[in-house]
């Protein structure tokens, strides 16, 4: 007998990738994914829900990765006195 109040309890799963499980789905139907045939029903939908969770892990990898970087503040210039430049003392 397993106590359910002793496992953690699950995590909710988001949004968008319940609606990539529904497209991958739509487009394949229930039995493939990937364009592979799984038989076992229960296991293709733990299959669709892992790639569904990869694409949108992906995605949001890629939207990070080319989000625009903000534009650095204007500096000015600062022109150094000679001594610190030559390393020699100012007479």
């Amino acid at each position: 007998m397993f106590a359910s109040i002793y496992f953690p309890p699950a995590d909710p799963v988001l949004a968008p990738v319940l609606a990539v499980e529904r497209a991958i789905l739509a487009a394949e139907g229930p039995c493939h994914i990937g364009g592979r045939y799984v038989a076992d029903t229960r296991i293709a939908a733990d299959l669709r829900r892992a790639e569904a969770e990869r694409v949108v892990a992906t995605a949001r990898r890629l939207v990070a990765l080319y989000v625009s970087i903000p534009a650095a503040p204007d500096f000015r210039p600062v022109t150094l006195p000679v001594t610190l430049v030559t390393g020699r003392i100012a007479a």
